[in-house]
């Protein structure tokens, strides 16, 4: 049953046009021009445009540019590989044109409000029917017909109004928290940049730092697992470090025969050679010990003359990604063993200096994972907000014209 004053509309009914994006514009790719909005510039937790890794286009040549023109109140909503993503161009000072991965929804503001519309195409509920809509099967996409077809539960223009104002709201805040998120990344960027090459040295300390190879600090671990003594499969992955694979893959993956996995204890440290270049690298911490594939290294620090928590934030620094990069340049493959990484060069503080440093980048990380938890609570708490108001189940005041 619908609330009061509600009805079922569709797309088509409260649209003025739906299109999508023409194909080939990568020959008409340029320094500057106009936006080129892809699929990866549409957002999946927000309504938000985001112009990262924006492209541009030189439209002059192209004879359907002017059906693919972006203009402040459309809504974008992927519909191939990645459907369900959806921005709203609330204000576009700029010449903007699609994809063909991305169409656009522009709504008749006199029969809807287009901000509210973004807002429930984005749900989580309409996202499960447009994963059902998919024409493809397993490959996924929309068809401009299916999309006119969508219906959804709509309410009174004014009461549109004041939900997306309300839901605005809610971006806002978490748009404020993204910033203060991206300001400590870059602060922490520059400070390892300072700190870990020695270039910047914390008052007090004078020490002299001394190029060592890395192979003078590092000892190679991971016997083999004989007898299936140890049972909890392991991964590294390139975002959490190391953890039970089922988290990243809901299942646990692994062979059959475990004997030959190697054994990792904690506080040592593992990686793939042949992932070690996007990250895939981490350090035990969660469990007393585990098991990584055969294909994994698996090795310790020397903590008397280097500690766990130095290396491991030098790790994930600027230099060691140059040096990992470096390392695989005119390889057939881009793996880096055991010797490879034992041969890279690395600057040594006294260790009094290195517990100082790792303090100050373990006070940033509490800061991150602090406002990591705040937006992720904000974001729960607006989906939750989200789901009481695109149903009716709560209903919001709207004064009356008077």
């Amino acid at each position: 049953m619908l609330p009061e004053g509600w009805k079922v509309a569709r797309i088509d009914e409260i649209s003025s046009l739906v299109t999508s994006g023409a194909r080939n514009w990568a020959q008409y790719y340029s320094e500057s021009g106009s936006l080129f909005i892809r699929m990866m510039n549409l957002m999946r937790d927000s309504i938000s445009l985001n112009l990262e890794s924006i492209q541009y286009v030189d439209v002059r040549e192209i004879s359907e540019a002017k059906r693919t023109r972006v203009e402040s109140g459309d809504i974008l909503l992927s519909i191939t590989a990645e459907l369900g993503k959806v921005s709203f161009v609330k204000q576009l000072e700029e010449d903007a044109y699609i994809s063909q991965h991305v169409a656009i929804v522009r709504i008749n503001d006199q029969k809807a409000n287009p901000c509210y519309i973004a807002y429930v195409i984005s749900s989580k509920e309409f996202n499960k029917k447009l994963q059902k809509l998919n024409d493809a099967g397993a490959k996924a996409g929309l068809n401009l017909p299916t999309i006119r077809g969508l219906s959804f539960n709509l309410p009174p223009l004014a009461e549109q109004k004041k939900i997306a104002e309300i839901l605005s709201t809610w971006d806002e805040a978490i748009s404020v928290v993204d910033k203060q998120l991206e300001n400590c990344r870059l602060q922490k960027k520059a400070l390892m940049q300072q700190l870990l090459t020695g270039k910047k040295r914390l008052p007090g300390f004078s020490g002299e730092w001394r190029k060592v190879k890395l192979g003078t600090l590092l000892k190679e671990e991971g016997p083999r697992n004989k007898g299936d003594k140890v049972t909890r499969v392991l991964s590294v992955t390139n975002h959490s470090g190391v953890i039970p694979p089922e988290e990243q893959f809901s299942k646990r993956v692994a062979s059959e025969n475990i004997s030959t996995y190697k054994i990792i204890r904690k506080g040592q440290f593992g990686y793939n050679p042949s992932r070690l270049n996007v990250g895939s690298f981490g350090r035990l911490d969660r469990f007393e010990e585990g098991i990584l594939s055969p294909l994994y290294v698996i090795f310790s620090v020397d903590e008397t003359r280097l500690l766990s928590d130095y290396f491991l934030t030098w790790m994930y620094s600027e230099e060691a990604t140059q040096k990992i990069k470096s390392s695989t340049q005119g390889s057939v493959r881009d793996s880096v063993n055991f010797d490879a990484l034992s041969a890279f060069s690395f600057m040594l503080p006294p260790i009094d200096e290195q517990k100082a440093i790792s303090q100050i980048f373990a006070d940033g990380e509490k800061e991150l994972s602090l406002l990591e938890q705040k937006r992720e609570l904000l974001n729960q708490e607006k989906n939750s907000l989200m789901q009481q108001l695109l149903t009716g189940k709560k209903r919001v005041a709207v004064e009356e014209d008077i």
